[in-house]
């Protein structure tokens, strides 16, 4: 089922780039009463959180947020941005519900309770405050992306129905992308991810592509997935290039179909296999797809366009990602695996995690608890596992002075976090010979776990 209103904020900066690439992912899905859940956001979040990383931004998650959750989350992701400068490049994703009310569009908080039209600017979120916060950073690029597919879901009780959402007038420097057209609904999608959010995933990561490319190609492959039922839409106000990744920015190791793989590997679905092998006829998982379908007792593979008969169903060697700079490291860890752990991830992506792992995490917050929070806010503390659960990677330092703080240098003077957050994941991903998933911000949960 394709999401309802989808807006998504993403931000971030690998320390090659030329700008700050800052952001935060917001996905709305437990709704209840007559918001009627959605099982796709979390996914969708999840998957282009793992591109936008891969081209360099830092992104910050939400899940199930409360008006008052999502309000605090677009409040900072504000102040980064003005920390991080006028170079600075901001987006902004949003999966979940969405509603227009006379022409302002809202995005809905899992815990509204909207009876009438009138409510919903009560309980909601203007989707404009998120423009406004970027305006005020004063930075160079702004891109937000609005995911809003589906119709009114309280139709019946609004004086007057609208259909999708409006356009939205954006500051210069702007970019904003809509899933289908403003005041126009979207048709349902197969798989755990929307046609809208695969497209993208795949696209952001493709080297020397502009941001207008980008979304054509996104456009394209939506038209052909709906049967032309679904058009996604865009404006803009840009007057500078910009390149998720290639001619402004260097692509990172993560390539787009290796991306787009990790977000389908432990799926039972086999429309997603069959997905991977229309995206990538070539790609380096084809094998391993092909015998995905074959083991799900899919005839799908030669439907879906499968490349060759190759019979292994072993994907080719990666590299070991690199390790982690001992220096500036005030606590880092990697526990053993524990053998005995459940599987994980579950189906809905919630983190699975083994009794080693558990125990390293209550280490890591009794730690948490006694550090001092930089700039009067946050705190330099990180903690990444792998998706089995089993591995684990931590990383805090001191930033309380950018004097005598023993963060990276490139942090304090950014304002940023990427390369502390990268001592933890690089960490966990050391041990695990695989991606690790973001769990903890200093004491708040990123990530689903249990």
């Amino acid at each position: 089922m394709l999401l309802g209103a989808c807006l998504l904020w993403l931000a971030g900066a690998p320390p090659v780039w030329a700008e700050p690439r800052i952001a935060l992912v917001i996905a709305n899905g437990k709704y209840k009463g007559d918001l009627s859940p959605l099982s796709n956001p979390v996914n969708d979040a999840r998957l282009i959180a793992k591109s936008l990383e891969a081209v360099g931004f830092e992104v910050l998650r939400l899940d199930n947020g409360s008006q008052k959750d999502m309000k605090r989350a677009i409040a900072d992701f504000g102040v980064a941005l003005e920390r991080a400068g006028p170079d600075a490049t901001g987006l902004f994703y949003y999966a979940g519900h969405g509603l227009q009310v006379d022409g302002i569009n809202y995005l809905v908080p899992v815990s509204a309770e909207i009876a009438r039209e009138a409510d919903v600017d009560l309980e909601s979120v203007a989707a404009d405050t998120v423009l406004k916060q970027m305006e005020y950073a004063g930075i160079a690029t702004s891109i937000v992306i609005l995911d809003a597919c589906r119709n009114n879901p309280l139709a019946r009780s609004f004086r007057s129905a609208s259909r999708g959402l409006a356009r939205m007038d954006a500051p210069n420097g702007s970019f904003v992308a809509y899933s289908t057209a403003p005041g126009d609904v979207a048709a349902d999608g197969d798989g755990k991810n929307s046609p809208f959010a695969q497209a993208l995933a795949v696209e952001m990561t493709r080297p020397d592509q502009a941001i207008e490319e980008t979304f054509r190609n996104v456009r394209a492959q939506v038209m052909t997935a709906t049967e032309k039922k679904q058009v996604p839409w865009d404006s803009s106000s840009m007057v500078t290039p910009f390149y998720f990744a290639g001619a402004r920015a260097p692509t990172s190791a993560a390539s787009p179909d290796v991306v787009f793989w990790d977000s389908i590997k432990n799926s039972s679905n086999p429309a997603e296999y069959a997905a991977y092998l229309r995206a990538f006829p070539e790609g380096d998982f084809v094998p391993l797809a092909q015998a995905r379908l074959r083991d799900l007792g899919g005839q799908q593979a030669q439907g879906a366009g499968a490349v060759g008969t190759a019979e292994t169903s072993a994907a080719p060697a990666q590299a070991a990602p690199a390790e982690a700079a001992p220096d500036e490291v005030a606590a880092m860890t990697v526990p053993e695996a524990d053998e005995a752990a459940p599987e994980s991830p579950l189906p809905d992506g919630t983190i699975v995690l083994s009794s080693t792992v558990r125990a390293e995490l209550e280490r890591y917050l009794a730690a948490v608890a006694t550090m001092p929070s930089v700039y009067g806010q946050k705190k330099f503390a990180f903690f990444y596992v792998s998706e089995d659960g089993r591995h684990a990677g931590s990383f805090r330092c001191r930033a309380e002075a950018a004097e005598d703080g023993d963060c990276p240098r490139g942090d304090i003077a950014a304002g940023s976090t990427y390369q502390s957050r990268e001592k933890a994941r690089k960490a966990c991903e050391t041990k695990a010979q695989s991606a690790c998933v973001y769990l903890f911000r200093d004491d708040e949960p990123q990530t689903r776990y249990r």
